[in-house]
């Protein structure tokens, strides 16, 4: 196994790739802080394809982060076919971190 860390600061409306699983997968941790003046609503799944969400392997809908504040997602596991972790928030300045291991 080797460790794995990528992050991404957003832009408004934009989905982005959090950080990439290697080519037999791996778990992850993803820490969202808002680093913004005003609330944020995010979102966080992960995907074969790249920056897309798939309805089916989404994590987090529409999760509500205040100014200065963060949630975080522990398990989050991809296969060797859902390999990209995405995330998405409704106004940039909202920080996503993704660290773990690849299998």
């Amino acid at each position: 196994m080797a460790t794995s860390i990528g992050g991404v600061s957003l832009t408004a409306a934009t989905p982005a790739n959090i950080n990439t699983a290697g080519g037999s997968g791996g778990t992850f941790n993803v820490n969202m802080l808002n680093t913004a003046a005003t609330a944020a609503v995010v979102q966080l799944g992960v995907s074969s394809t790249s920056a897309t969400f798939e309805a089916a392997l989404k994590l987090v809908e529409a999760l509500t982060i205040q100014p200065d504040e963060s949630a975080t997602y522990d398990g989050i596991t991809c296969d060797g076919t859902d390999v990209y972790i995405v995330g998405q928030s409704d106004t940039t300045g909202v920080v996503m971190v993704a660290m773990g291991y690849d299998v």
